[in-house]
């Protein structure tokens, strides 16, 4: 496998599982080496954001997965707060809430459905607080 750094960014090539969008939150398939399955759950371990559109299942994909990514958010955030997948829009971010796991830290603020700049972190659980 091939990673590529381009600006202070980490990108891995993968293959989807199923069709995946842009700017999207995804994880490792467990059960297929070097694929990966959209995230929908914000108790999902996150590898990183898809950087373009997969349209269909085996079609290459590339999710980077350390630096600042673009994401689109589902709900109104400021920057600096911690952000999670959520499960009911579409793999969008939103503030993490107890038990999700940490995509990374917003850069900016953001109006639901807006593309906006995250930090990637490595996926933790927030734990209760």
């Amino acid at each position: 496998m091939a990673y590529i750094l381009r600006e202070g960014q980490l990108v891995l090539p993968k293959v989807a599982a199923s069709a995946i969008g842009a700017l999207r939150p995804v994880q490792e398939n467990p059960a297929v080496n070097d694929e990966v399955l959209p995230t929908a759950s914000n108790g999902a371990r996150v590898l990183g954001l898809s950087i373009a559109t997969a349209a269909t299942a085996q079609d290459p994909i590339a999710v980077q997965t350390e630096g600042v990514a673009k994401a689109v958010a589902n709900a109104s955030l400021g920057a600096g707060t911690l952000v999670s997948c959520t499960a009911t829009t579409g793999g969008q971010l939103g503030i993490a809430a107890s038990g999700a796991q940490i995509v990374g830290v917003a850069q900016e603020n953001a109006a639901a459905g807006q593309v906006f700049a995250v930090l990637l972190k490595p996926s933790v659980n927030v734990g209760a607080n």
